[in-house]
């Protein structure tokens, strides 16, 4: 028999929703525009906020201030900050740490890649963003998902946990034995067909679902590797969504849209002109909406049910199932291999083979019995 602990209260789907490269010159219209809807069916949105943009040649700032070499802290931006510190109080919207200036090198590689510590740029960014949000960010999102182990150690060890991707690529730039050259090199020349494949005919990449993997200190995504052509098409991408729905529904794994809203708008017109991507997307949200089991979170409130049902231990002798734990539970719930005995205190259902417990104390112990 096999027991797999779930994330989701009472087994539910745990869906999160993550916007990259807020900054000082996001729109507040721009964000509503993307997300009004979204924020009305009850869904939370977790913005990952750039510190101090820098005016580099990238679709994350405007054309006009592109080039500049000029720095901009999300803190002048009294407008912005104002509005979104209201949806932080109502619970619509979560902050995270997206590095510090957003900047690459001329290979593309993210400000957070090389080997070297960046404890300075980490507090720096952290600083400007409790000063402007009166809040220090718990999250750490490295910019273009590129970060070295040295600076992963780094985040843990300053208490910040980081959101990053963990591919088989991804840990091959992280290998300290190879030289930076190579590294570079391979970088280059996958982000080059990357961009051949997808980026010269569409920007859906910038817009996927994902699979989170939470572990201890960390939070990781991944996409599987055979589903990545689907990013190619809007068809392609509602394929995939439909098809992670099914594998996450299945599992009940935490699934994650992610999310750029300067992707809508070309070259930072005033309203939506990406109408196509647009539809794509509001699509992919009421998918997500008509799931009846689905459980609408932000990451912290995800890391914290993680910590919690990580404290949970099972115990099998037999037929009988000893559940014991280091700190209060509510609405436990794990998949089960064998079919589980009805009591009062447990309820399994057949069909999704998910066994719930309404409350564990860490007194106590639950005994459950197969059939």
């Amino acid at each position: 028999m096999t027991i797999k602990p779930l994330l989701g209260p009472n087994g539910r789907l745990p869906i999160l929703i993550r916007d990259d490269d807020t900054n000082f010159f996001t729109k507040t219209e721009m964000l509503e525009s993307l997300y009004s809807e979204a924020w009305n069916e009850g869904f939370k949105v977790s913005l990952s906020v750039v510190p101090c943009q820098s005016g580099i040649g990238d679709l994350c700032v405007p054309p006009q201030e592109r080039n500049t070499g000029l720095s901009y802290s999300i803190g002048d931006n009294i407008s912005l900050v104002k509005y979104l510190k209201g949806k932080v109080l109502e619970g619509s919207v979560e902050i995270l740490q997206h590095g510090l200036h957003h900047t690459y090198d001329r290979f593309r590689r993210g400000e957070f890649s090389g080997a070297l510590h960046s404890t300075n740029s980490i507090l720096q960014g952290k600083d400007i963003i409790a000063k402007a949000f009166g809040k220090q960010p718990i999250f750490f999102v490295p910019p273009g998902e590129d970060i070295s182990y040295e600076n992963l150690k780094l985040i843990l060890e300053l208490g910040m946990i980081p959101i990053y991707r963990n591919t088989i690529f991804d840990r091959f730039m992280r290998l300290g034995h190879f030289p930076n050259l190579i590294k570079k090199i391979s970088f280059r020349l996958i982000m080059s067909l990357y961009s051949k494949i997808y980026l010269e005919e569409s920007i859906l990449s910038l817009m996927k679902p994902v699979i989170l993997s939470p572990v201890d200190g960390f939070i990781q995504w991944s996409l599987p590797r055979s589903k990545i052509r689907n990013l190619k098409t809007n068809e392609g991408l509602l394929r995939l969504s439909r098809d992670i729905i099914n594998s996450c529904s299945v599992n009940r794994t935490p699934l994650c849209i992610l999310n750029h809203y300067h992707s809508y708008y070309y070259d930072w017109n005033p309203t939506i002109t990406k109408d196509e991507l647009f539809r794509t997307w509001i699509e992919v949200m009421r998918s997500f909406r008509d799931l009846e089991f689905s459980w609408k979170i932000d990451f912290i409130n995800l890391y914290e049910r993680f910590m919690k049902v990580q404290k949970v231990h099972t115990c099998q002798t037999g037929s009988k199932i000893t559940i014991k734990t280091e700190e209060e539970i509510t609405d436990y719930s794990f998949l089960s291999s064998s079919a589980i005995e009805q009591n009062s205190i447990a309820q399994y259902d057949k069909e999704t083979t998910i066994c719930t417990i309404k409350n564990i104390l860490p007194e106590s112990q639950i005994r459950l019995y197969l059939k």
